[in-house]
């Protein structure tokens, strides 16, 4: 059972809504991300791609406007509907045969119970997405920028094109891209405070010592909130089972 410490679990002030539209969006991504993901990236890990996941998105695209074109067959004819609708359709049908591609390709290198792949691997980023060229100018990203930028962006403007050509496959693009962008923006901020939580308490280990033991003030760290022993051999004894024997030694 995980001990419940003080040093363990920190009250720091936190942006509640924030955190919670960064989980929102990071779950909500995931169709979104596989929607356009196969197009840009490929070798895929095994469970990260999955044909059924995008059989799902495929029915579940092909069931969201079919009222909507149905309606306007009615109302406007089938040249009209088609006009509109037309693109959307042929996107469904253009994203199985690419999403196929990477079944097949993933079926003929399985990773499952060996070390030769990462099984949740993302996918590899097309490296010209790095160093794009816009006009004269040639730009450099790192993986966060492609990510959260560049990738989504290529994809938002495909769609505001398309939106101002009254193609309803426009939206879809849009609204996938800007999902696709917060999705991961998502993870990065995770992975951020991940790596500030780690560092944090290193150098609260560092200095428990000095603070809980010996009462020394610190003034460049939290200190240790809470009643003490009195006895100092007592302190030292708590000390290593509120740290770990292993944390206890990288401490010093």
């Amino acid at each position: 059972m995980e001990k419940e410490m003080f040093y363990r679990h920190r009250f720091g002030r936190k942006n509640l809504l924030m955190g919670y539209l960064l989980t929102f969006f990071l779950m909500l991504s995931s169709y979104p991300r596989l929607l356009l993901e196969v197009f840009i990236r490929k070798d895929f890990g095994e469970r990260y791609f999955k044909m059924i996941s995008a059989i799902t998105v495929a029915f579940i695209l092909f069931a969201i406007p079919a009222k909507f074109a149905a309606k306007m067959y009615r109302h406007d004819g089938l040249s009209t509907a088609l006009f509109h609708y037309g693109t959307w359709y042929l996107f469904i049908v253009y994203f199985l045969f690419v999403s196929y591609g990477h079944h097949q390709k993933i079926k003929r290198n399985p990773s499952v119970f060996d070390f030769a792949k990462f099984s949740v691997y993302s996918g590899t980023l097309n490296p010209k997405f790095y160093e794009p060229v816009l006009g004269s100018r040639q730009m450099k990203f790192n993986r966060r920028q492609v990510e959260t930028i560049v990738e989504p962006a290529l994809f938002f403007l495909i769609g505001i094109a398309l939106w101002i050509m009254q193609q309803k496959l426009g939206i879809l693009l849009v609204v996938s891209s800007i999902i696709y962008s917060l999705g991961y923006a998502a993870e990065y901020v995770a992975g951020d405070n991940y790596i500030m939580n780690m560092i944090d308490q290193k150098i609260f280990n560092q200095r428990l010592e000095r603070n809980f033991v010996f009462d020394e003030e610190m003034t460049d760290c939290e200190n240790f909130r809470g009643r003490k022993p009195s006895s100092e051999n007592l302190r030292r004894q708590l000390l290593s089972s509120m740290m770990g024997e292993e944390e206890a030694i990288l401490a010093k």
